[in-house]
């Protein structure tokens, strides 16, 4: 899960997480800007076998939806918020793909 750090979210725009419990599944639903010289584009980042999940909303640096950096440390991975939030999850894979219109 180490490559996960090299996603293209920052600047990305969190649009919804979704939990699907029995699954193990967390979908965060993003706009992100995949590709150079082009719009943002909506994607999804799922990851899989979830057992721990962490999603504050306290915005200590001010309201923003937009991604600031993802990093992966010690089984956890951390998607930091531009409003300060840090999301954490631990999970044993994910996969990120373009969604279809």
């Amino acid at each position: 899960m180490e490559e996960i750090k090299n996603l293209p979210l920052h600047d990305g725009l969190l649009d919804s997480i979704v939990i699907k419990w029995s699954k193990g599944v967390v979908e965060f639903h993003f706009s992100v800007f995949s590709e150079k010289g082009k719009s943002a584009q909506p994607h999804l980042l799922k990851f899989l076998q979830v057992s721990e999940l962490n999603v504050p909303h306290t915005s200590p640096w001010g309201e923003s939806g937009s991604v600031n950096s993802i990093d992966y440390e010690n089984g956890i991975c951390k998607i930091q918020i531009q409003s300060g939030d840090d999301i954490t999850i631990k999970a044993e894979g994910y996969s990120f793909v373009l969604k279809k219109p």
